[in-house]
């Protein structure tokens, strides 16, 4: 029997830059379905199932966290993991106390905050 193939939501509006990190993960037996901005990936979520989605905080149309509050307000069980070329503390102290709201709230929320991966 052929073993299903986990889906990722890369939502990145530089996906073209992380190509190498996508057939990487394409190698390892993932399927990546890329959105560029935030109204696609909205869409692709309300639409699609996947097993968790990487989010880059930095889009141009809304931040990650913005997303990330409309995705669980979608599907509050998805694990999404934000991935920044910053290292501000900010935006993680924003992401861990959205976490926190949110767990304390319906004890539900599933992220991590990571940092990107480099671009050689």
């Amino acid at each position: 029997m052929q073993k299903q193939r986990r889906r990722i939501l890369w939502i990145d509006n530089n996906i073209r830059e992380l190509e190498t990190h996508i057939l990487f993960l394409e190698h390892k037996g993932y399927d990546i379905t890329s959105a560029t901005n935030d109204s696609e990936a909205l869409s692709l979520v309300e639409n699609e199932i996947y097993d968790v989605i990487l989010l880059d905080h930095d889009l141009p149309d809304m931040d990650g966290i913005r997303i990330l509050s409309k995705i669980k307000h979608t599907n509050p069980y998805l694990p999404v993991i934000m991935v920044s070329e910053s290292d501000q503390k900010e935006v993680i102290s924003e992401a861990i106390i959205h976490d926190e709201a949110r767990k304390s709230e319906a004890n539900r929320l599933c992220f991590d905050v990571s940092p990107r991966p480099s671009r050689h």
